[in-house]
């Protein structure tokens, strides 16, 4: 064999290996670092998460359905839920959430948004189910919660909201207690009745026509807020706990009169003087 021929026969050697390696090389690029697939989780909300891919400069989320039709933006959360990284760049097509960023590996947890009115949290990615809690908001409800809380949190945390809990079931009755009882406005047109039952608490309005007090509206309170102020306490009562009409008092020091800073069209900013514990 001549050196011309042992020359050709080398550089036909070199590239049937070069040509042998590249597609292993290109496979090796496509392929995850590492891939998290979930258990049939049943939909919330219609949103249904069936995998997660780590790579080293980004993240697919993939979805069984197109519920979740665009993507806002994303906060990515570690174990413990403590934020990693906000609103990296992100990538919404075939069902398929793109998150660019390098610290795939430590993604436990995401917060997307869809929307102004639907965003949900996903935690536990980084194992073989996860936990979601979706949030839709309606201007009559406000904000739903949709999931299983109890699967969600950790125990540590449902200890927490228990003991919160606790906590604002004492300060809603400390605050509610300022304005309990039978109330009348200074024309004597109005009078404000506020109960506690042993199911909840509610007030009355009734307005006097003929010399005769007659039930004008029944107010559910959903939800209490309270705090000191220079001249009295002041009382915001919520007829929805999510969300509805804020009605604000201020009761004075000598618990005796209060002032309504907004209550309804027809006397708003009037003053109440206490008639009956």
């Amino acid at each position: 064999m001549n050196s011309y021929d042992l020359k050709n026969r080398l550089m036909y050697i070199i590239a049937f290996a070069v040509m042998s390696i590249l597609p292993a090389c290109s496979a090796d690029v496509d392929q995850p670092l590492k891939t998290y697939q979930y258990q049939s989780n049943e939909a919330v909300f219609e949103i249904d998460i069936e995998k997660m891919e780590i790579y080293d400069d980004m993240v697919h989320i993939t979805f069984e359905n197109d519920s979740l039709s665009s993507v806002e933006y994303v906060n990515c959360y570690g174990k413990d839920f403590s934020i990693i990284e906000e609103k990296p760049a992100i990538e919404f097509q075939d069902n398929v959430l793109t998150i660019k960023t390098e610290k795939g590996t430590q993604i436990s947890g995401l917060s997307v948004h869809k929307n102004s009115d639907i965003y949900f949290n996903v935690r536990y990615l980084d194992s073989d189910t996860y936990a979601i809690l979706v949030y839709s908001f309606t201007d009559d409800l406000g904000y739903e919660v949709h999931g299983d809380a109890d699967s969600y949190y950790t125990h540590e945390e449902k200890r927490e909201q228990q003991a919160l809990a606790e906590l604002q079931v004492e300060e809603d009755a400390y605050a509610y207690n300022y304005v309990m009882g039978i109330w009348e406005n200074k024309s004597g047109t109005i009078r404000l009745e506020f109960v506690h039952t042993k199911e909840e608490r509610e007030y009355y309005v009734y307005e006097k026509i003929e010399n005769q007090w007659i039930l004008y509206q029944t107010v559910p309170v959903g939800g209490i807020s309270g705090r000191n102020a220079s001249d009295g306490f002041e009382l915001e009562l919520y007829d929805n706990p999510n969300w509805g009409t804020t009605y604000s008092f201020l009761i004075y020091d000598d618990h005796s009169k209060m002032r309504s800073d907004y209550f309804s069209d027809y006397f708003p900013g009037d003053t109440f003087t206490r008639v009956e514990e």
